[in-house]
């Protein structure tokens, strides 16, 4: 599996404040060095003004590169809110990828050129993958919001293309699979299928002349349009700006009292996203008075943000893969994570739990990480299993908290900082030349049964000691005169 590397591009506090630098600073092949590039970008006020085109780097299904929204910073159409890359760049876009199996998602793009052929987003790569990407263009000849010239194997979905002549243009013989595409303001053309062989299904073009311009693929089904063109014997005909949340205000989600909104394949909604939500990217805030998020099923790079729960709320059985986040901030009061499994290099992200949580049955796989910060008042973690070089950093944990039947296998390392009042380390087994540290060991701390290669190092009763096993009883050394004392 290959070493996962994240970036962050922010405004301050990031890795770099441009993108074009993070993106220089990218070996020229991660297939050589087996790693996977995440670039996550924070909101820049007034947009990130560069235009940028991804440097060559040779990549493949597996160690690609990642341009993406942090967490947090995904761009939201509706209040332009969010990371954006912004410039006027004419004759071309504000951002040009050449270079296959490139990912986008959660950014939004604008080309701020008015006079003729600024463009939003070239993208020329093959088996790339766009999700959740605004664009737009304010140029009204030549302008190609979405230019999608050789691009086989492109799977786009979940994107919304604003003003310029043409929405989505899908370019030559290359084939491409589209889904929930909405083109709104164009002046010519909502979706030009060129030459390709693009298969576009549950997408929406409203304001165009020519709603869909060429052939589709015979797959092709489930889309709407305000003219009689929309492609597919189940695709909707004769629609009108009402089928949007707000179209005068710039809201083009689509609304939930239109037929739109279940109209589509399987009953799905038409459209880039729904009025409920932001796409596949789902934001649930002040969730309060016994809430429940149950059986959650993200796939492909989504993200799941749930902010301010209080008051017993759950998220029981989700399952998150391949690449997702799952941030959850601010629990308080009895809430509880159970039964979440995350593989795959996935990050789960706790801060600020109070009041009697609990983290339980929690497995994380191949390279995971699992922060836990500020725990306060009874809490536990129980039953974490960390195996192939994984890490568990646990931080100021105070009044009476327990680390219980923690297994670390493979090189792990258990970080243990600031224990205080009674807490216990128990039951730990470490192999494979781990290392534990524990810190400031006072009152009536206990290292009980521990097994495993190397020793532990800490102050007991205000001195620098070495703590190990021998013949089933913990010896305790001092580092400095050499003392050995039974604990």
């Amino acid at each position: 599996m290959p070493t996962i590397v994240n970036i962050t591009v922010a405004p301050s506090g990031g890795d770099y404040t441009s993108l074009n630098t993070a993106l220089a600073s990218i070996p020229t092949s991660i297939v050589a060095t087996d790693e996977q590039y995440n670039i996550s970008c924070e909101t820049f006020t007034g947009g990130l003004a560069e235009s940028v085109t991804i440097p060559s780097i040779t990549q493949d299904a597996t160690r690609h590169v990642h341009i993406q929204a942090a967490v947090g910073h995904e761009y939201n159409h509706v209040d332009d809110s969010g990371f954006y890359i912004t410039a006027s760049v004419s004759f071309s876009a504000t951002l040009v990828n050449s270079v296959n199996f490139t990912r986008f998602s959660n950014i939004g793009i604008k080309n701020t050129r008015t006079l003729s052929n600024g463009r939003g987003f070239d993208n020329f790569g093959n088996d790339c993958v766009i999700t959740n990407v605004y664009a737009e263009t304010l140029s009204t000849t030549g302008a190609i919001v979405y230019y999608l010239n050789n691009a086989n194997n492109l799977d786009i979905s979940y994107c919304i293309a604003n003003k310029g002549t043409t929405g989505f243009d899908f370019g030559n013989y290359s084939t491409k699979t589209a889904d929930h595409l909405t083109a709104v303001n164009q002046i010519s053309v909502g979706f030009d299928t060129g030459t390709a062989n693009t298969t576009l299904t549950n997408s929406l073009t409203i304001g165009a002349s020519d709603p869909y311009l060429g052939t589709f693929n015979v797959a092709s089904d489930y889309n709407a349009c305000d003219s009689t063109d929309a492609p597919g014997a189940n695709s909707l005909q004769n629609r009108t700006s009402a089928d949007f949340k707000d179209f005068a205000g710039g809201d083009y989600r689509t609304s939930q009292s239109s037929i739109l909104a279940t109209s589509g394949l399987a009953g799905d909604f038409i459209g880039f996203a729904l009025e409920s939500s932001s796409s596949i990217l789902i934001t649930i805030d002040s969730l309060s008075q016994s809430q429940t998020l149950e059986q959650i099923n993200l796939t492909q790079l989504n993200n799941l943000i749930i902010n301010s729960l209080a008051q017993e709320q759950y998220l029981d059985e989700s399952s998150i893969t391949q690449n997702n986040n799952l941030a959850i901030n601010d629990l308080s009061q009895q809430q509880a994570i159970n039964e979440i499994s995350l593989t795959q290099a996935y990050i789960l992200t706790l801060n600020n739990l109070s009041q009697s949580q609990l983290l339980d049955s929690i497995n994380l796989t191949q390279l995971g990480t699992i922060s836990l910060d500020d725990l306060l008042q009874n809490q536990s973690l129980e039953q974490i299993v960390l195996n192939q070089s994984s890490i568990l950093t646990v931080n100021d944990l105070t009044q009476s908290q327990n680390i219980d039947k923690t297994a670390l296998t493979y090189a792990a390392k258990l970080l243990l900082n600031s224990l205080s009042q009674s807490q216990s380390i128990d039951e730990i087994t470490l192999s494979a030349l781990s290392v534990v540290t524990v810190d400031s060991l006072s009152q009536s701390q206990i290292i009980d049964a521990i097994n495993f290669g190397g020793v532990v190092v800490g102050y007991f009763e205000g001195e620098l000691s070495i703590v190990y096993a021998y013949n089933n009883t913990i010896m305790i050394q001092n580092a400095l005169t050499g003392d050995v004392s039974i604990l």
